[in-house]
């Protein structure tokens, strides 16, 4: 479902969206280098940190919705959630997905295109790290890596907590 347009550079596209975290401060030098690629780029994503927490056996939230932002002045295609890589797969399962999605983005348009899910049953306490991408294939800077944590509580995530949306989704 389209949303009212947002210009990346609107006070609105720093604000926390869907209970995710906004785009973290950076280093000035990689700050630098992130602001030129994405002035260069039509795609904007304006969340690309989000947190996940099991406690209880319930998943929250329980899913994060991808929005992306079309800053240039022809429609980005085929936008979509790519490559989930794992940073601890030695120690959890596959614990990410994302749920499939595709969409074409007009210019000026904030769009969800996508939504990451967590599947923890079973995993022990601790902190699980994991990153997505976002591409377009119009967009020359792409991919957009998103960096996805999951925080399970002392208690375990329990035999069926599950965030995810029904039929599955991109795998690791």
């Amino acid at each position: 479902m389209p949303h009212a347009p947002l210009h990346p550079r609107h006070p609105a596209a720093a604000l926390v969206l869907l209970g995710a975290v906004a785009t973290p401060p950076q280093p000035p030098a990689r700050a630098a280098a992130a602001a030129a690629a994405a002035a260069e780029s039509p795609l904007h994503v304006p969340t690309i940190a989000f947190q996940f927490a099991v406690d209880g056996g319930v998943v929250r939230p329980a899913r994060h919705a991808v929005l992306v932002h079309n800053g240039g002045a022809r429609p980005l295609t085929d936008v979509r959630v790519t490559r989930i890589a794992l940073a601890d797969s030695g120690r959890a399962g596959a614990w990410l997905t994302a749920s499939p999605g595709r969409a074409s983005v007009a210019p000026d348009e904030l769009t969800t295109v996508g939504a990451l899910c967590v599947r923890a049953s079973g995993l022990p306490p601790g902190t699980y790290r994991a990153e997505a991408d976002v591409v377009a294939r119009e967009a020359s800077a792409t991919p957009v890596r998103l960096a996805v944590t999951l925080v399970v509580g002392a208690g375990g995530a329990g035999g069926d907590a599950t965030g995810a949306a029904p039929g599955g989704g991109l795998r690791r």
